[in-house]
């Protein structure tokens, strides 16, 4: 989006919005999936609610730097479109640390010994009862 006002390509902005739109519907339904199924039980509500003002407060902070006063003018307009980038890494260079979801170890790839990894990597080492029911809880689960 930057480098479209520096390359004098509309063409290049166009491409930019469409792959902003394709990553951000990815974003919107595979992250609170993620959360919803990593979180523990007594939280699951919280984390479904606190990521939707998340998005929420995100969206208010983009239209808060595209008014004219910040970069929503004719001099720093790709700067508006751009701004974002700097969250997207803050947000997704962690990914690489975050654990495999123990919900899909178990429904899909059914490896009980990774979920358990997962669940350790989540709930702390000295949580083996919370992670013995968990593991039970989505074996009955994946078994519906």
């Amino acid at each position: 989006m930057y480098f479209s006002r520096k390359a004098h390509l509309v063409e290049m902005m166009l491409f930019g919005r469409f792959l902003i739109g394709i990553s951000a519907a990815l974003i919107y339904t595979a992250q609170p999936m993620y959360l919803l199924e990593c979180a523990p039980i007594h939280l699951r509500g919280s984390a479904g609610v606190f990521t939707l003002l998340g998005i929420t407060g995100g969206i208010v902070f983009g239209q808060i730097f595209s008014l004219q006063q910040v970069f929503g003018n004719e001099e720093s307009w790709e700067l508006a479109l751009s701004f974002y980038l700097i969250f997207v890494l803050i947000g997704f260079l962690p990914a690489f640390l975050f654990p495999e979801s123990p919900s899909w170890l178990i429904k899909v790839r059914q490896d009980e010994d990774l979920a358990r990894k997962s669940l350790k990597s989540l709930r702390g080492k000295n949580a083996e009862e919370t992670i013995n029911a968990e593991i039970a809880e989505l074996k009955a689960s994946a078994a519906r």
